[in-house]
């Protein structure tokens, strides 16, 4: 009587697994993790700053702008700009403008060396931070005007690097 076939002696053989196929599998596992890793960690990159990172200028400017690679995400992200005298002259809150964020200063800005600390959430929502220095030769102050400073107060485009949405409160 004929003995019946097991399940097993259908199954393939190590031997039978041609070796160009296993190489081919492990490549594409490898692949895999290369190419995973490597996406995970694509965070935004910065690309520039204006003024630009140990520059010097006649006088400090109205706003400080920092240029990414991709568009910031505003949840979280912050720029902190600290004067001469160690006194914060950032205010309000930072503008997002496509890839470029920017954060204005107070009206007056003595000579001195600035530094700027920034922390911004990168497009994949991870945190990203550096510093950066510029020094003013001369003190800003604030503008002299006559009459009505204007629908804006005194955020004119020539001040506040161009049109922006200003929230009045």
């Amino acid at each position: 009587m004929p003995r019946p076939a097991s399940a097993a002696s259908h199954a393939p053989s190590r031997r039978s697994l041609a070796p160009g196929r296993f190489l081919a599998v492990v490549a594409v596992v490898v692949l895999g993790l290369v190419t995973g890793a490597t996406t995970a960690s694509a965070h935004d990159t910065l690309a520039s700053t204006d003024p630009a990172d140990g520059s010097t200028v006649a006088v400090a400017p109205a706003a400080v702008t920092l240029v990414f690679n991709e568009p910031a995400q505003a949840l979280g992200s912050q720029i902190r700009v600290i004067g001469p005298d160690g006194s914060v002259v950032s205010t309000g809150d930072v503008v997002l403008n496509g890839a470029s964020v920017s954060e204005h200063l107070v009206d007056s800005r003595p000579a001195g060396t600035y530094t700027v600390a920034w922390r911004i959430t990168s497009t994949d929502g991870h945190p990203i931070s550096g510093s950066f220095t510029f020094t003013a030769t001369g003190a800003a102050g604030p503008a002299p005007h006559g009459g009505d400073p204007g629908p804006h107060g005194d955020c004119r485009r020539e001040r506040c690097g161009g049109p922006h949405h200003v929230v009045h409160r």
